[in-house]
């Protein structure tokens, strides 16, 4: 085994364990079709906070044009919208994963448990990312980006494997 191959071995390691984590320890479980809809209810919580946030700081909504209003720098309400955003790119990464994890007829637990994670995540990071205002909490955005990623390419990996038996192959030329 080269180095390469221990190194994925070791990131297979840690993220079973933080699978059996959320199995464990989760007060909730989401069905894969659930999570894509979770995920709507938390990019849409995003722009809410965006929303609150203009209204009581007196920074204002802008009903009648809200693309147009220009928002203070790093406040939270840009912060929030920008969450809001980001959260849109991730929800088209998971109802491809979905798709894809359907379609392979991945197996239910490992499913659930991944799509799980990756709501957990999302919620976890749209909150992180409202209130990075330092490093050590951009840094914590990211590691709780990278965990919904992770899951992401998870599903899709198990899914080209199941339904296919593998990713890609190269052809002799």
């Amino acid at each position: 085994m080269d180095k390469m191959d221990e190194i994925v071995v070791k990131l297979n390691e840690v993220f079973d364990a933080q699978l059996q984590n959320v199995k464990e320890h989760s007060p909730i479980t989401f069905s894969p079709f659930g999570a894509i809809l979770a995920t709507i209810v938390i990019t849409y919580a995003a722009r809410f906070i965006g929303v609150f946030f203009a209204i009581i700081t007196g920074n204002g909504v802008g009903f009648a044009s809200p693309r147009d209003k220009a928002y203070p720098a790093n406040s939270f309400t840009t912060r929030a919208i920008a969450a809001h955003l980001n959260s849109w790119e991730g929800l088209i990464m998971l109802v491809a994963a979905v798709f894809m994890g359907t379609v392979a007829n991945l197996e239910k637990e490992m499913f659930e448990n991944l799509v799980t994670l990756y709501v957990l995540s999302r919620a976890v990071y749209v909150i992180v990312y409202v209130f990075a205002f330092t490093e050590v909490l951009s840094l914590v955005r990211s590691a709780v980006f990278t965990v919904g990623l992770a899951c992401i390419v998870r599903i899709m990996l198990l899914s080209c494997e199941a339904k296919y038996g593998y990713l890609f192959t190269l052809k002799d030329m």
